[in-house]
């Protein structure tokens, strides 16, 4: 069960990655549903992080959303307060 919510974030990390999706409605559900799953404030930041860099791999940015962890990141990665 894990291995397939597992792979089904990774399907949507790449779906954004190459930007498959084909409506607003279906592309904005996948969002939502990448950031309800992962501890990180903002996972499309890891996606779109510098257009200069190498890009990560979906299991990359997947890895690096799970392992965020607000009390012993840098204050760069802290949300925005509201």
């Amino acid at each position: 069960m894990l291995a397939q919510k597992r792979a089904d974030l990774v399907r949507i990390i790449e779906d954004l990655i190459s930007a498959r999706f084909t409506d607003y409605r279906s592309e904005k559900a996948a969002i939502d549903t990448l950031r309800l799953a992962v501890p990180h404030p903002d996972p499309l930041a890891l996606i779109f992080h510098d257009p200069w860099d190498d890009a990560l791999t979906a299991e990359q940015v997947l890895a690096l959303a799970l392992a965020y962890d607000p009390v012993g990141s840098p204050p760069q990665f802290l949300p925005l307060a509201a």
